[in-house]
Parts: C-alpha cells; structure tokens; sequence
C-alpha cells in the first residue's frame, strides 16, 4: 500500500527544516528551504516513483519501487539494513572510519552506521534526485542528518561526484565537518554500492566507476613522477635559483592575445605530412611550439613565438640543444635542467613551478601564474595558449597514438639517437620496437572512425584535453588533419578549413611588436635585479634556519620513540609526542619537504612506534638532503 501525499508531506517538512539547518546552500538550491516548496516537489515525482507500507510498522519503515524494482526489502527493510551491517565490508577498521554510499535509497544502511559510528565520516551520493527527495520524504531522519561529519552530494552528475570526492575539502554547501571532519574522504575510501541502487541508476554507477578509475590512475602515475623525479626537481631548482632575480613571469603576456588564432606545434609522428604544409605559418598566425618539435619547426622555416619546456632531464634538453631562437620566447620553470634556461632565445618567462621547493622561492618575487600540467607537455601549451587570450586554438602533431606505428616523427632527438647507438645485432628499429611496447599499447578509435594504436598514458591525456574543452566552453579547440586518437572536444580541421581561420591582417610584425612590448615592460633593471637576489637570500637563510629547526625535532621524536620501543611503552610520553609533531605540521618547509621522501603502503601497517621511526627518519633525511644541496649549488 502507498503511503499517503498528506502523510509524507508532513515528513518531508520536517527533514526539510533539519536539512535546511545544517546544510543551508544545498537545501536553498533544491527548493527545501522553504516550506510551502515541499508539497511541490512531491508531486513532481513521476508516478513509477512510489513509496509503499510494510510489515515493519514500529517504527514505519516504508521501501521503495522504482520501475518496478524494489530498492528495499517489501517485508523488513530495517532488519535487511541490520544484516548488510554485519557482512565483512562494514566490519574494517577503514570502512568504520569513513565510508561512502553511493545510492541512497531510503537510507537504512547509512541510517544505522551513522547510528552506530557517530564519529566517522560519512558521504552520501544519491544520483537520482527524485530517490532523495523520497528519502526525506520516508520517515523522520533528524538524528542522521544532524550527524557531525556528515556530506551529502544528491542528484550530482558521476564526473562532478568522482571530482568533488578527489579534491574534497569541508564545505557548508555539502556538509559542516567539526574537529577533524572529513579528512578522510577520498576516492580510496570504502564505498559501499548497493545493488538495487546500481540497477535503477546503471549508467551514473557506470560513468563513476569509468571516471575514478582515470582518477586514481593518474594520481597513480603522478605518485611514480614524484618518487621518480623528487630529488632530481630539487637538484636542478637549486641550480636553477640564481637566475631567478633576472627572469619576470608569465603574467606579462595574461590575454595579451585575444581573439587571436594559435596553433599549437606538438612532437607526433604526424608533424612528417603536416610540417612542410605549414613553413611560414608564423607570419599569420601565433605558433607556440613544444620542445620535442622544436628542431622539426626549425628544420621547415617555422620561428615559434613561444617555445615550452618542462621536463627537468638531460635528456629532454637535447631536444633544443645548440638551437638558436632570436624570435622566440622561453616559456619554463624553475625545475627544468639549468642548461634550459641558457638557451639563446627572445626572452625568457617562468611559469609557476609545481614544486614546491621552487614556488617557495618564486613566491618572494612575485612568480605566481601557473600553467596546468596534465602529464605532457601539449597539455601546458594548451593552457598557455588560453592564458594568453586564444579562443580559437589549433593543434598539429597531437597524435596520442602511433599512427602507421610510428612513435615519433623523422629526424626527432629519439630517432637520431637510436641510430647514433644502433649496431648490427641491434638496429635503430629495435629501440622503436621498444619504446612502441613500453607504452602499454592498446588500439582506440580515431578520427576516422578506425582503430589506431595508442599508449596507456595517453588516454590520461586525452581525458585532460576532453575536461578542458568540457570547463573552458568558450574556446574552441581544433586537430589539425588528425591521425591520432580521437579527443572528445577537440574537432578535426582541414588545412583549408584552417586557412580560412587566419586574418589576412594578422603578420607576425605585430605579433613581434606586443611580445617585445611585454618583454621591455617586464625587464629588469640593475637595481630591481639587485633587489631580487637580496630577498631570495633573505628566504634562503630562513629556509636553512626552519630546516635546522625541523631536524632537531625529528631527531628528539626518533630518540623518544626508540627509548619507548626499548621500554614497550608507547603510551607514557604520547602527549609530549603529539606535541611536537605539531610543531613540525605547522613548519612551512612541510610542503618542500614532501617531495624528498616517501612512506610505501606497507607502512601504515607497521606498529605506532615503527611508524613513527620510519616517518621520522625520512623527515630528517629530507631536510639534510636539502640542507646539503642549498649550501653546494647556492
């Protein structure tokens, strides 16, 4: 039997109040917040919606029918919530600290877990909003909604969900979180999908799990970068500090180039059929070029505008090695291998560095404009090319695959090295073999509809591209006579159609006029380069003084704990403990240090005292490394 509209009114007016009081933008948004809304809302719900008594009657514990399908037991929904309890997913030590429920239902389980963890950190993530409102609309539900550490996300799409759990932070929009909150929500964290939930919403649940498999993938990989690059970013930023005080920010070129067309000059084995199409294009049109198609522009006549480095190895730099640009403007960062920024060029800018070493000191000269980093380097140009006003960006040579299998296009650094290093029992198409398979290659579609090899990593950039276009509506992002893998948002282009996008009044003389405005606006004079090194001295010293700082505290928490260990006692001086690591989590060389040193996995698993031994001596560690490193190279 259907429960009454009077009867669930009633109900939903209640919750509403609560839900209004505790999260006040979200209920504004819905229509909850006002109470003549309620009974509305109600009767917007389609009819295959429909709440319906069962035997449970003290208290009311009504199911629900979506479609036909029950998302609840007919007879005792409570007591099928009681047992869900007691299967060994609610039974962890992770699950009991915080867990996600993704589909709602009527909210039984979560009801009682909430009930039964009153300190966890709960989120719920209802994907159809016509389920939520019935939810609020079952029976009262003050008690849960009131809980402490408690997010709500109803009716949100599957990407803007997955996001939202990624880059969380305690909003009142979804949930007040109180001494500590929700500090351990996290795409990693337990969560809990029940299976009449999936079936009523099949494709959110599909979309979810599509996206936060990219999602962890790429905080994956950017994880390995990390461990793989740390030191090496930390030794070329120090080596790299000394010229910070002549070099200004991107700043000086932010929309400097509105409603100009730019193309984008990427490395893929493409650029063989496009590049002699495009000689001269310089004159018309605003090129940006990224390093590993730098020597293949040069070979053709084209002089890019800007030209981006970022990768921090020798290697990399090969790709601009011994290449003079006196037309073309250095956009890096502070990471990169310091002979990068000796390059014999127009200018050279600095984009914020995602180091934190390194805006540590960019900060003290005012170098705060970032360029996004999606994992390849065409990611950044895209951004730059945003940055600097284009609404009508255009790519050459973004393959993301191995189109005819080629990895790389004629005459690149790669090839030339392969044979350079190749003999007869291990030819130059041996090292292309390679480098073919240690992409994890997989077919994906492309523009033309057929299949084209690719590489794992490449659908990571892809998936970048694809959320650019999605956020940044208003440019327009074209693939030149594509060969590549196929990029939702960006559009296929003839060189005819391309043609006709650039202005005949559009010459590189006035393109050279504002760069060399800004570059003249934004050099430095011997005074303000005097000024500059000064205050970075001044951090400097600083620095050093925070990291002495930071040492000696560890080394007390590492004699403390190894005293406790050899006692097997770590509960006596646990306050004294917690104090000083205080101390250290309020240090703002925390963050520089973070990219020096790694805890593995295995770890966490170890008791408090190892724990505190292991995270300890890689603190210290850390701060000397980088103590060792300012004294020898600044």
């Amino acid at each position: 039997m259907s429960l009454t509209l009077d009867n669930t009114i009633e109900i939903l007016t209640a919750n509403a109040q609560v839900f209004t009081q505790r999260f006040p933008n979200l209920a504004k948004t819905m229509g909850l917040s006002e109470k003549e809304n309620c009974a509305v809302l109600l009767k917007q719900i389609p009819e295959n919606y429909r709440l319906e008594n069962t035997r449970q009657l003290n208290p009311p514990a009504p199911t629900l029918r979506v479609n036909g399908k029950y998302l609840h037991s007919k007879y005792n929904p409570l007591r099928e919530a009681e047992q869900t309890l007691q299967t060994p997913f609610f039974s962890t030590e992770e699950t009991e600290k915080s867990c996600c429920f993704l589909g709602l239902g009527l909210g039984y389980t979560v009801e009682l877990f909430a009930k039964k963890h009153p300190s966890s950190s709960i989120l719920i993530i209802e994907p159809d909003i016509f389920i939520f409102i019935l939810f609020l609309a079952s029976r009262p539900l003050q008690a849960l909604l009131r809980h402490e550490r408690l997010s709500i996300l109803p009716g949100t799409p599957a990407e803007d969900a997955a996001f939202f759990i990624n880059d969380f932070e305690t909003d009142a929009d979804v949930g007040e979180s109180h001494d500590g909150g929700m500090e351990s929500v996290s795409l990693a964290m337990p969560m809990f999908n029940g299976i009449p939930a999936q079936e009523v919403s099949a494709g959110w649940f599909k979309d979810f799990a599509e996206v936060k498999k990219r999602i962890l993938s790429k905080e994956k990989i950017n994880a390995a970068t990390l461990k793989r690059f740390g030191l090496l970013w930390l030794k070329n930023t120090v080596k790299n500090i000394p010229r910070l005080p002549d070099l200004p920010s991107i700043a000086a070129f932010k929309n400097r180039f509105k409603e100009q067309p730019c193309l984008i000059i990427a490395g893929g084995p493409s650029l063989d059929e496009l590049l002699p199409k495009l000689a001269g294009i310089q004159k018309n049109c605003l090129v940006i070029a990224v390093d590993t198609a730098l020597k293949a522009c040069v070979r053709v006549g084209i002089e890019p505008h800007f030209l981006l480095v970022f990768d921090p190895q020798y290697w990399n730099f090969l790709h601009i090695a011994g290449t003079a640009l006196p037309n073309t403007v250095l956009v890096t960062n502070t990471n990169v291998f310091p002979a990068v920024l000796r390059l014999s060029c127009k200018g050279i800018f600095l984009s914020a560095s995602s180091v934190p070493l390194g805006q540590y000191f960019e900060k003290q000269l005012g170098i705060c404009d970032a360029l996004a980093e999606g994992g390849s380097v065409a990611t950044s140009a895209w951004d730059f090319a945003a940055y600097l006003g284009a609404r009508n960006i255009v790519f050459a040579g973004l393959d993301l695959a191995f189109p005819k299998k080629q990895t790389h296009f004629k005459g690149s650094t790669f090839e030339e090295r392969t044979h350079l290093h190749s003999f007869r029992t291990c030819p130059a198409e041996t090292e292309a073999y390679k480098a073919l398979y240690a992409s994890i290659p997989e077919y994906t579609e492309s523009y033309t509809g057929e299949k084209v090899l690719s590489g794992k990593a490449y659908k990571l950039y892809s998936w970048w591209f694809e959320n650019r276009s999605l956020q940044d509506s208003g440019i327009k992002t074209y693939n030149l006579e594509p060969q590549g893998m196929k990029i939702t948002g960006i559009h296929p282009l003839k060189f005819k159609e391309f043609e006709a996008m650039l202005s005949v009044d559009t010459l590189r003389q006035h393109m050279d006029t504002i760069i060399e405005a800004c570059i003249a606006a934004n050099s430095y004079g011997a005074a303000e380069k005097l000024h500059n090194t000064e205050l970075l001295l001044a951090a400097k010293k600083n620095l050093n003084k925070e990291l002495l700082h930071i040492i000696n505290i560890a080394k007390e928490i590492i004699l403390f704990a190894e005293q406790a260990r050899q006692k097997q006692d770590s509960q006596t001086g646990l306050p004294l403990l917690t104090k000083k690591e205080r101390v250290l989590e309020q240090s703002f060389a925390k963050n520089i240090l973070s990219s020096l040193f790694f805890i593995t996995a295995s770890n966490t698993k170890l008791p408090y005292l190892e724990k505190v031994l292991d995270t300890y001596t890689c603190i210290r560690k850390a701060a000397e490394q980088l103590l060792y490193e300012l004294k020898k190279n600044y």
